[in-house]
């Protein structure tokens, strides 16, 4: 299965990170605060579009719900690809 990671930032600076599968499904998100600390991080997807992936993220370190629109086109998949296409 290929992944991909989609990275966004929070209003309090943190660093947003959700790993996806091919079919835009969230596997997992962390975020990284300007100190270096990381923690887990709720992330899932809310929709998808033809051109586009919505992705709510819930920051550990200043408690906000973050909303990010991802251009579908740029992914940088990781992994063997399997048969299934996004």
């Amino acid at each position: 299965m290929r992944t991909a990671t989609l990275e966004s930032s929070c209003e309090c600076q943190a660093q947003l990170l959700a790993t996806v599968d091919e079919q835009f499904r969230v596997l997992g998100g962390t975020a990284k605060d300007r100190f270096g600390r990381q923690e887990p991080a709720g992330a899932q997807r809310l929709s998808l579009q033809v051109a586009s992936v919505d992705v709510g993220f819930a920051c550990p370190f200043c408690g906000r719900t973050v909303l990010r629109s991802f251009g579908r086109q740029i992914c940088s998949w990781v992994g063997e690809a399997s048969s299934v296409s996004p």
